[in-house]
């Protein structure tokens, strides 16, 4: 029985070991095979992000111009990649601009749905789908295929490799184990049966017999010398227990008045900390960032010992990167040294400091800082600390540089304006009297050259004085309700005429565009004038792209362009893909007579008439650039739900009409009154002058001169404006007509530069031809007549 009972140890022992090194075996296999399966996901994952990245840099071109050709070539070259099954790419509306299938697989793929973004392992793929961002926007969406069939060859042949190292271990354990056993087994046994003895009878004098001076012997020798320590602590601890007991009951009687003690302490230190979590949360929950330092002033200046999570999201910066080191960690090339210097005199001295900086977050990007900075001091007075309230102010500084930039516009607009109206009256002249000088001198007359030119000068300077009125929006606007793909259709055989044939011109019109109310004339000026910009930025060639849209500006959205309202816009954007233009470039671009165009081939006037035209129709131009990348304009003109109507064309009659009626002129301007009553009278009229509404008035009521036709008068006028002379002749005279003159859009007949209906104006400067051919129209125009005249 006592044999068997140590063979039975002997094959429990065997069983143990062999078991244990099975177990080890297979976990070393398992952990060694999901090493190598995790690690090669792992690196085909790290290869298909880092073709997607390759097929991303190469592809967002393809996508911003909606180019099929371009994108497929890019996603054919996967096929260097005999891994990848298939790939798409997707345009921003989920259409799929361009596929890829891998050349010989009998399957045909179909355009997968869009998946969440990043990686995903399905079955025997691998799937990739990102979203293809440019300059900040999305543009589209990348979608890549691969197989795993190398992942499983290569487990294949491991799971071989495994399978044999773990028979041969098995082998060589059962082998060395049933050795080794008896050698072990033995003395164990023996100290077991020794153990049992001491364990059943209490007996702890019985000792273990050494048979050998290895580990064994002495874990004898360990077991022997326990059993003699124990009968010592024995009788030591029956001595420590009745000790024990004596000192308990006289503890028991000390902690009772302790704890009463304990308890009112521990109310007082539960409503500080109380206090202080309280404290805590406000500190964490404030959008303030919050520092505390300690109060060491000398370089390099106090160490940080507590920041909040606002400064974390403000700076990027964690608690455990700042902590230790100085404020210095957020100063860069742009903080100032000086504004440093005031702050350590003034904490030196025990003040507050308040002030502005710049500062530098983790990434390197600056930010604008204000901040007040207190000391803080113990119950002695002494100052210990010193805490920062710090708060974000980039947003604010940039919505003021784009008031500043605005209201500079806006002065530069009111001078220019001003400028072209006292002008205007001038060239309105100058025009007037040369044609007409032109029409008396004889066929052939060395002196016609001369009219011609003085006629063609006042002309293009006319035509400067319209720049600078649409800069300063003080022209005249007839807005009409306007389609801008119908505006677009209609020039676009001019457009890719002025683009010339290198270049690559394409019109995308968004499905269902609302229509905008906009004068006609100046919406085409602003895109033709935007065109030419593209052709000279495209000396070799290039693409040009015309896009329509709707959009809709909520309150957050709208905060970029802080001069519009929330609400629903159509947008026309105009990209090229031409040298582009510096940031310097970029935030004087609309400025008069700014250009980057050699002396004598611009004014500078062009885009800045383009500025003046949108802000007029209610709208706003931004500009987005980069130096050999090409430019992006983008126009947002306010819906309106009206539909459009086409425009009506009106030519002139190449001869100047006449007529017989009466007509009173007046007019403050001498040169100007002397050529139209000279015009006047060559055409047949019968002309009275006036310099003044006064002057107008007593001179009907003194010569009691009959009816008058016709009513012509500047608006802005001394001592009494066209206005007021209109309305106390139409009250006096219903019958008589009014025809309005102005260059300036400020006054009582003109609301934002548009004309109200019903009243009739002719904008200096203008031609004979063109006062002429108004008159007629005035004068034709049927009218009922509220009284007789007196």
């Amino acid at each position: 029985m006592h044999i068997s009972k140590n063979l039975s140890i002997r094959r429990k022992q065997m069983l143990i070991m062999m078991a244990t090194s099975s177990v080890a075996l297979l976990l070393a296999c398992a952990v060694i095979s999901l090493y190598e399966v995790f690690a090669f996901r792992d690196t085909m994952r790290e290869n298909l992000v880092t073709l997607a990245d390759i097929v991303d840099h190469n592809t967002f071109a393809a996508l911003d111009f909606d180019d099929p050709q371009a994108a497929g070539e890019t996603l054919a070259a996967l096929q260097a990649d005999p891994s990848i099954v298939g790939a798409w790419l997707y345009r921003k509306n989920g259409e799929v601009l361009a596929k890829y299938d891998r050349p010989n697989d009998n399957i045909i793929f179909t355009p997968p749905e869009l998946r969440p973004n990043g990686t995903l392992f399905q079955g025997q793929r691998l799937v990739l789908n990102r979203p293809v961002v440019h300059k900040g926007e999305v543009i589209g969406t990348l979608y890549l295929e691969a197989d795993m069939q190398a992942l499983y060859g290569r487990l294949l042949r491991f799971a071989w490799i495994m399978g044999l190292v773990f028979v041969a271990s098995l082998l060589f354990a059962f082998g060395l184990s049933n050795r080794l056993q008896r050698l072990v087994s033995d003395p164990i046994l023996h100290l077991a049966q020794v153990a049992r003895s001491v364990a059943g009878d209490k007996n702890y004098s019985l000792r273990a017999k050494k048979q050998s001076d290895d580990e064994l012997g002495q874990l004898v020798d360990g077991f022997n010398e326990m059993l003699a320590q124990i009968l010592q602590r024995d009788a030591a601890l029956e001595s420590a227990r009745v000790g024990l007991e004596t000192r308990v009951i006289e503890r028991t009687a000390e902690l009772a008045k302790a704890n009463a003690a304990l308890l009112l302490e521990n109310t007082e230190r539960k409503r500080a900390e109380e206090s202080l979590l309280l404290l805590g949360t406000a500190i964490d929950q404030t959008k303030e960032s919050i520092v505390i330092t300690d109060a060491e002033l000398d370089l390099p200046g106090p160490k940080i010992i507590f920041v909040n999570p606002a400064f974390t999201k403000m700076t990027g910066y964690n608690e455990a990167e700042v902590i230790g080191k100085t404020p210095r960690i957020l100063h860069g090339p742009r903080t100032d040294r000086a504004l440093l210097d005031r702050l350590r005199e003034n904490l030196g001295h025990g003040r507050v400091f308040e002030g502005e900086a710049v500062n530098y977050r983790k990434d390197g990007t600056e930010f604008d800082l204000e901040w007040q900075i207190a000391p803080l001091r113990n119950a002695g007075g002494k100052i210990t600390h010193f805490v920062a309230i710090q708060h974000d102010i980039t947003r604010r500084k940039q919505l003021e540089a784009k008031l500043f930039q605005s209201q500079k516009l806006e002065t530069v607009g009111k001078l220019a304006g001003g400028i072209a109206h006292e002008f205007n009256s001038i060239l309105t002249a100058i025009i007037g009297q040369s044609e007409l000088l032109l029409g008396d001198l004889p066929a052939g007359s060395p002196l016609a050259h001369n009219a011609t030119e003085i006629t063609k000068a006042a002309n293009r300077a006319a035509t400067l004085t319209r720049q600078l009125l649409a800069y300063g929006r003080k022209q005249i606007l007839k807005p009409e309700i306007l389609d801008l793909n119908s505006v677009l259709t209609g020039m676009e055989t001019t457009l890719r005429h002025v683009m010339g044939r290198d270049a690559d011109v394409r019109l995308s019109f968004g499905p269902g565009l609302k229509a905008v109310k906009a004068d006609a004339g100046q919406m085409e000026q602003v895109i033709m004038n935007m065109v030419i910009n593209a052709s000279d930025a495209m000396p070799n060639g290039g693409k040009l792209v015309l896009e329509t849209v709707n959009t809709v500006f909520d309150d957050q959205s709208v905060g970029r362009y802080p001069e519009l309202k929330p609400g629903h816009y159509v947008m026309l954007a105009i990209t090229d893909t031409g040298t582009g233009m510096s940031d310097e470039v970029k935030t004087r671009v609309f400025e008069p007579f700014f250009t980057t165009k050699d002396v004598g081939q611009g004014t500078g006037l062009g885009l800045s008439t383009c500025y003046g035209i949108i802000k007029q129709s209610g709208g706003h131009i931004s500009v987005y650039s980069e130096p050999g990348r090409g430019t992006s304009f983008k126009i947002y003109l306010p819906q309106v739900e009206s539909r459009a109507q086409p425009s009506v064309v009106r030519l002139d009659s190449p001869d100047l009409p006449g007529g017989t009626e009466t007509i009173l002129l007046a007019e403050d301007d001498p040169a100007l009154r002397e050529m139209a009553a000279t015009l006047l009278r060559r055409l047949g009229y019968n002309v009275l002058t006036a310099t003044n509404g006064v002057e107008a008035l007593s001179l009907k009521h003194q010569r009691n001169i009959g009816h008058i036709d016709l009513l012509f008068t500047d608006v802005v006028m001394p001592h009494m404006s066209g206005k007021e002379l209109a309305d106390r002749m139409q009250a006096m005279y219903p019958r008589t007509k009014i025809l309005f003159t102005s260059a300036y859009t400020e006054n009582a007949i003109v609301h934002q530069g548009v004309l109200p209906p019903g009243v009739t104006l002719l904008q200096k400067p203008f031609t004979p031809s063109a006062l002429a051919n108004k008159l007629r129209e005035v004068l034709d125009r049927p009218d009922v007549p509220k009284s007789e005249d007196a």
